[in-house]
């Protein structure tokens, strides 16, 4: 192997554990890394991290309001493909269809603030 090839290989390496950080960051259910790691490596090969990345982006809201026992471990998700899913809606009796977008999208842009650290934690109100 030539230097120029063991090079491309580290800098290879070196992105795709940097992108597994930023999923394993944002995956809900912190369990079995390493064989989140594997499934990781074998979905990269055929897929590419930032889809990945933007199907659980997409689909995150659905997995935080599930109970974590009934989250799938980091590496079932991965190897099932999970990220292509269309993103789950809440149902919302009484809210129409357009209404119902609305909160969807005002959802969306306040997880990508606070993914981009725009939002503040507020110091705790006391009474005196």
């Amino acid at each position: 192997m030539g230097l120029a090839e063991r090079f491309a290989r580290e800098d290879a390496e070196a992105t795709a554990a940097a992108s597994f950080d930023e999923f394993w960051r944002l995956y809900p259910r912190k369990v079995a890394k390493l064989e989140a790691m594997k499934a990781w490596k074998q979905m990269t090969r055929e897929f590419s991290a930032d889809e990945i990345i933007a199907g659980l982006r997409a689909n995150l809201n659905a997995l935080l309001r599930r109970e974590k026992q009934f989250i799938k471990h980091p590496a079932s998700w991965l190897r099932a493909g999970c990220w292509m899913d269309e993103p789950e809606t809440p149902h919302r009796p009484g809210i129409t269809g357009a209404a119902q977008r609305m909160i969807e999208v005002s959802h969306a842009r306040q997880d990508q603030s606070r993914d981009c650290g725009l939002f503040q934690r507020l110091p705790a109100i006391t009474s005196h």
